[in-house]
């Protein structure tokens, strides 16, 4: 009975925390897009509208710093703004902390 109690607990608390962990926000479309916060930094960010999360209706930064090579930076830069040319929903994720200053991938859907 204990095996039970202990296989719903982890069922029903803790992996749906872990499948879910770094996504900041769901649902959303970018209303707009531009590059370097501060005009001097190698970053771009969006501002999203609607969805889900806690960077919904926020800004979010993509920092080169972030990306594991620049290639990797000028494709979440291209998804972007394809995402964004094409009114696509987006779903952004930022890998290891929950911050939206820090986000590292963007998924484009329909």
């Amino acid at each position: 009975m204990k095996k039970i109690r202990t296989i719903l607990f982890l069922l029903v608390f803790i992996i749906p925390t872990l499948s879910s962990a770094g996504t900041v926000a769901t649902g959303a479309t970018i209303s707009s897009i531009g590059t370097a916060t501060d005009g001097w930094s190698d970053n771009f960010y969006l501002r999203l509208s609607g969805g889900e999360g806690v960077c919904s209706n926020q800004t979010v930064i993509f920092k080169r710093e972030r990306a594991i090579n620049q290639d990797a930076f000028n494709r979440l830069y291209s998804m972007a703004l394809t995402a964004f040319a094409s009114s696509k929903i987006v779903k952004i994720y930022s890998y290891g902390n929950d911050n939206c200053s820090e986000v590292t991938f963007i998924e484009a859907y329909k």
